[in-house]
């Protein structure tokens, strides 16, 4: 009996210790309420901060909500199952300092509440919902849960990193001033709100990004810069950018579908994504700047306009859409394509296409008000450039035509190339540096009323189909005393030698409304004379003489009687030149005369007396007979009869101060007496 009685006193007690260990185990595993009762604030692990004491852990919800303004600081590894910070009354915040705070079910911060995240992590794997303020200063907003801002978001330093979307509501902000690293890994933003962005940089890492949705806005007041690393976006904008401050703001991976206003400063954006959308629109305030960088497609909406500035820097971009800019544009590396249906409307009041590729490929005709070519501008369209054009290096290339409204400033020691369009001078154009090589119809027309000046001994080398140059204006050579080979010409303007040798190379044609002038200043192009002359491969009927030569004698020059001049070379020559002028030289004293012998057309001093009055020169020239006179000549008029019974009777249709008449050829071919009269 005694024996029987001390096993049953020592086996009931320790089955009842274990039957309450199974009981009270299960039931901490289950979700216990405990709230925080320390209105003065404290540290998460102290138990008597709650009610009932114990610490929160997991399997319990922790309630934040007590009225007052404090904070709790968690300085532990901590885990709970769900938890709500912010009460009714005052301001609850809640630290995260030194360890680290997980949430494995839903979070709930109110209106009153602020969650801080201040040196480790926070996780929630589920839900966070947060009317009050989540701030990240250091440290990591992680886990896998779906985070929904309906508050205000401040993003100090530190990194945003989880699986899941974070939404900002579009009653909500975000408040960006990144004073430090930061980063933003697989958990893209989406923003139906407001986002302030003041400062700072952030990478975006794996398939993420910001998001600006349909209404919502983000505004950058000052320099800032996203970098995407491979495989994010960086940012995506179907709402409004607004772009202040002046200094430069770099958003990489941009694609935007909405609008996005550069009040001032300079925004750069960039993307490698090719696929990307950008169907919306950029607006340039005055002073501002936007630069593009990466492959960018511009889709038909897109628009791009504005009193700014446009710098690009990309490797491959294309428009297809509205580009509008009235500030400077500068394509700077890489390729800028216009697209068939494009409107190029204005490229600013300069364009500078600077080492890069910039082709024309719209359907209509563009035009510049200046031009700055130190790279290639292609493609077929119409290139009409009111203002100046300065060409340093590169060149034009396709079927569209270059009208050079303003004039041409060629310079520089680079190659140029001309390969295929017409370059059209209508203006002033001065080459001082510099070859042109000149292919696959490339043409160079100077229009009536243009001055092209070779300021030196200048080399247009046709290759491959290359088509000469046409003169319809002035064209004189001004500097070197070598040899400039520009063409082969074709003149019914007015060329002047006036330095050193101009060479038609292969073939020169002279119309009759043209002028050849040549200088005069000693016995060689070397010592004060000039020259013209015809060489290659020439072909019968490829050098045709016509029109006038005018002869220039330099000032102080004075000849001797039976000086022989060569000025022209011209092998295999059809024709002779009508008209001559300059042949009396009274301020030197002396008459001269042109000699034909061969090839060669020579100068001569006849006499050292210069004549009293005009010598009338006449003949045919294709339907038209022509008579002239000496343009050093005034005040003469020409008279003409059928008859000489007949009175003279003053030409028809011949201006006062003619020197050069016109009469069609009728078909009875009368014949017919001149003379001039004063």
């Amino acid at each position: 009996m005694f024996t029987m009685k001390i096993k049953a006193c020592v086996v009931l007690p320790f089955f009842s210790a274990l039957l309450a260990i199974l009981v009270v185990g299960p039931g901490r595993a289950g979700a216990d309420d405990i709230a925080w009762t320390n209105k003065s604030g404290g540290d998460w692990s102290v138990a008597n901060n709650w009610s009932p004491n114990k610490i929160p852990g997991p399997g319990d919800t922790a309630l934040i909500t007590s009225d007052g303004t404090y904070t709790v600081t968690v300085n532990a590894n901590t885990a709970v199952t769900s938890m709500v910070l912010g009460g009714p009354l005052g301001k609850q915040s809640l630290v995260i300092k030194s360890q680290p705070l997980t949430v494995t079910g839903p979070m709930t911060v109110g209106a009153n509440g602020t969650l801080q995240i201040e040196g480790n992590v926070f996780a929630p794997t589920k839900t966070l919902v947060c009317a009050g303020v989540l701030r990240i200063i250091s440290g990591t907003l992680a886990g896998a849960g779906l985070i929904t801002i309906n508050g205000e978001l401040e993003w100090i330093a530190g990194n945003i990193s989880g699986a899941s979307e974070m939404t900002i509501s579009s009653s909500a902000s975000c408040k960006i001033a990144l004073t430090g690293a930061a980063n933003l890994t697989d958990r893209t933003v989406k923003n139906s709100g407001r986002i302030i962005w003041s400062s700072g940089t952030f990478q975006t890492r794996g398939n993420c990004g910001i998001e600006i949705l349909e209404g919502g806005t983000m505004e950058i007041t000052d320099g800032a810069e996203i970098r995407p690393a491979l495989g994010s976006f960086g940012l995506r904008n179907k709402g409004m950018i607004l772009k202040s401050g002046t200094a430069k703001t770099l958003v990489g991976g941009m694609e935007n579908d909405g609008f996005v206003e550069i009040q001032s400063g300079t925004l750069r954006v960039g993307t490698t994504d090719t696929s990307g959308s950008n169907s919306g629109r950029y607006q340039l305030g005055t002073g501002a700047t936007l630069e593009i960088q990466g492959s960018p497609v511009f889709e038909k909406e897109s628009a791009i306009s504005g009193a700014g500035s446009s710098r690009v820097n990309a490797a491959d971009m294309t428009i297809s859409g509205t580009f509008d800019i009235g500030g400077t544009v500068q394509v700077e590396s890489g390729k800028l394509t216009f697209k068939p249906g494009s409107k190029p409307v204005s490229l600013g009041n300069s364009l500078q296409v600077n080492g890069a590729t910039l082709t024309l490929n719209s359907g209509q005709e563009v035009k510049l008000k200046s031009l700055i070519v130190s790279g290639d501008i292609s493609g077929s369209d119409i290139v009409t450039v009111n203002g100046p054009i300065v060409w340093n290096s590169g060149g034009f290339a396709g079927n569209g035509n270059i009208n050079a409204l303003g004039g041409v400033t060629i310079q520089g020691a680079a190659q140029k190339n001309l390969a295929g369009p017409t370059l059209r001078n209508a203006s002033q154009t001065t080459w001082t540096g510099g070859q042109i090589s000149q292919s696959n119809g490339g043409l160079i027309e100077n229009l009536a009323g243009g001055t092209f000046d070779l300021g030196f001994d200048a080399q247009l080398n046709i290759a491959l189909g290359g088509s000469g140059f046409i003169n319809h204006g002035l064209l004189r050579k001004t500097g070197g005393t070598a040899t400039a080979r520009v063409g082969p010409i074709t003149n019914d303007g007015t060329i002047e030698v006036l330095s050193g040798v101009l060479n038609s190379p292969n073939a020169f044609t002279q119309l009759p409304s043209g002028e050849l002038a040549i200088r005069i200043g000693g016995t060689a192009a070397t010592t004060g004379s000039s020259r013209f002359e015809v060489t290659g491969t020439i072909q019968d009927d490829k050098v045709v003489a016509d029109g006038s030569l005018r002869l220039i004698l330099a000032a102080g020059f004075i000849p001797k009687l039976g000086d022989s001049f060569q000025i022209i070379s011209l092998p295999k020559r059809n024709g002779r030149f009508i008209c001559y002028n300059g042949l009396n030289q009274p301020s030197a004293g002396v008459q001269l005369a042109v000699q034909y012998s061969g090839d060669q057309i020579n100068a001569l001093v006849k006499s050292t007396s210069p004549a009293t009055g005009p010598s009338l020169f006449s003949s045919e020239s294709g339907e038209n007979f022509v008579i002239c006179w000496g343009s050093e000549f005034t005040g003469y008029r020409a008279q003409t009869k059928t008859d000489l019974k007949l009175p003279w009777e003053d030409l028809k249709d011949a201006p006062p101060s003619a020197t050069k008449v016109t009469i069609p050829i009728t078909p009875d071919r009368p014949l017919r007496f001149f003379r001039l009269t004063k």
